[in-house]
């Protein structure tokens, strides 16, 4: 492909001469023309054959306009019309050298333009070959004139001379024109370089998680990647040129913000519910007579990263879970076996036997913990099977209810029976076992029922939704954004992984897992569903 462009751009550039060539010949031609007609242009050339002179320019200036004319039709092709032309023009000069007045009259040296010509265009073998018609058709014309005209001032001399610089003239246009030709496919590579570096740039560009913004002096907009665009919650990619104030107020006042004070941090922007963290530099003026220097605007996503930094704590996790399992169970199965023999002894005091209790409760605490910690490790790729939801959900309810001495109040409100969601049933069971789990330690309150309610919505992309939500006393505001990290409780038992575990579990599934901070009573957390159409792909 890049040698097609090329060759078609140099035989442009070769028309393109051939047209220049042809505007000189019809110059020379009318001024051949002058020269016999004109009587202003007569003194400036003795003509010894007039008649003969006023045909030969003549024909020479309608060949020269029939020359043209074939350049602009571009037929015939360029190569047999420019050695055609160039030996008409070799011959009909020659012919009007002869009945003027000769080499002397200065016609002669007309002969080197299309021999030049011949050079640029044509090959060495035919250039060398119009020089050598050139130089004969020069000596040949001089010797019929001391035959035919018995001119005894015969300037064979410079006729030689002439017809050495034909060859001359020859060679150099030739070696310029190769070097021209050499200079043009530099010039073309590297144009096509450039054009394969923009364009390579641009795909890396796009291809970023990072957004990027690039603004003029005036704060116009000069380049805004994807990223950009979906962090910004943009409608539409900004047009080129519009002003950053439009498009991103928030980012705009955080800019402005930084011009005042360059060498200081920029606090996190909130763009329609989304954290962002922009970092600004200094540019080179992007475009010539921007007031001011250009400025390159990065985008980093808080969530991401946060969600990058639970990853790798979730790595050395799965690391660490994996060596202290069984260092752990084996100890805690002996302590409870000796726990249980222990307690097979008649001998033994009330007292003993509310440290047995301890003993059990606090065996069974840690057992739980280990399993949490070997679930994050255990962590896997997901079947994501059809699951009719409702009757689901019913069935997991009532088994859930058998299992607690004293359950709280279910409700299952607001999910049709033809339902679907793609989740591993499994780990949905986990899921909503541990909010339930949660809502019984922190949403009981004394002399109330606790009641969960489990509601099915859609947002306004069509996106379906469960809410589990119930009567207690709701979330902390300063706690609600750490809730679901690991470790983290606001209550003297458990380790803080529950949430944690379950929000991993609905990651697995293609799910999120979401505290609802809207609510102005109770605890309310989303489980938003992956897209069917998304997961078949």
């Amino acid at each position: 492909m890049a040698t097609s462009v090329g060759r078609q751009l140099q035989h442009f550039e070769d028309w393109r001469a051939l047209s220049t060539i042809n505007a000189y010949r019809l110059l020379i031609a009318v001024g051949l023309v002058g020269v016999r007609f004109s009587p202003l242009l007569q003194p400036l050339m003795q003509i010894n054959l007039p008649a003969r002179y006023a045909g030969l320019s003549l024909l020479y200036l309608l060949c020269s306009a029939v020359a043209a004319g074939c350049t602009v039709l571009r037929r015939p092709r360029l190569r047999t019309q420019v050695t055609l032309f160039c030996a008409l023009d070799i011959v009909l000069l020659a012919a009007l050298c002869f009945a003027g007045s000769g080499v002397g009259s200065g016609l002669g040296a007309l002969l080197i333009v299309p021999v030049a010509c011949a050079g640029v265009l044509l090959s060495l073998g035919p250039t060398m070959l119009l020089a050598l018609v050139a130089a004969v058709a020069l000596l040949a014309q001089e010797a019929l004139r001391e035959i035919l005209l018995h001119t005894h001032a015969v300037a064979t001399f410079q006729a030689v001379l002439l017809g050495a610089a034909f060859f001359i003239t020859a060679l150099l246009a030739q070696w310029l024109a190769s070097r021209l030709r050499t200079s043009q496919a530099m010039v073309s590579a590297h144009s096509r370089m450039l054009h394969s570096l923009s364009e390579l740039n641009q795909r890396i560009i796009e291809s970023l998680d990072t957004g990027a913004v690039a603004i003029d002096g005036e704060h116009r907009i000069h380049l805004a990647n994807s990223a950009a665009v979906r962090l910004l919650r943009l409608d539409a990619r900004p047009a080129r040129g519009s002003a950053l104030q439009g498009a991103s107020p928030e980012l705009a006042r955080a800019l402005q913000t930084w011009l005042r004070q360059p060498g200081r941090g920029i606090n996190p922007i909130e763009v329609r519910g989304n954290k962002l963290l922009p970092t600004f530099s200094l540019l080179p003026a992007l475009k010539r007579g921007a007031a001011g220097s250009s400025i390159l605007i990065l985008l980093e996503d808080l969530q991401r990263q946060n969600e990058l930094v639970q990853q790798m704590k979730l790595v050395s996790l799965g690391h660490l879970s994996a060596s202290i399992a069984h260092e752990i169970r084996n100890p805690l199965s002996a302590i409870n076996h000796a726990a249980q023999l222990l307690a097979e002894s008649e001998a033994l005091t009330s007292e003993d036997r509310r440290l047995l209790d301890i003993i059990y409760r606090d065996s069974q605490r840690i057992d739980q913990i280990v399993e949490n910690v070997m679930g994050l490790s255990r962590r896997g790729e997901a079947e994501l099977p059809p699951l009719q939801l409702k009757p689901w959900l019913e069935y997991t309810m009532a088994e859930y209810r058998q299992q607690r001495d004293d359950p709280p109040e279910l409700l299952l409100d607001d999910v049709a029976e033809h339902q679907q969601v793609h989740f591993n049933p499994a780990h949905l069971r986990r899921v909503l076992f541990n909010l339930w789990q949660n809502a019984e330690h922190h949403a009981r309150r004394p002399d109330t029922t606790l009641r969960i309610i489990l509601s099915g919505h859609y947002d306004e992309d069509g996106a379906f939704f469960l809410d589990n939500t119930d009567n207690g006393p709701g979330l902390d505001a300063d706690a609600v954004h750490h809730i679901l990290e690991p470790f983290f409780t606001t209550g003297d038992e458990g380790i803080g992984l529950g949430l944690h575990v379950a929000r991993e579990l609905c990651e697995s599934n293609g799910a999120r897992l979401l505290p609802v901070t809207e609510r102005t009573s109770g605890a309310c957390f989303r489980i938003m569903f992956a897209d069917p159409s998304a997961t078949a792909r």
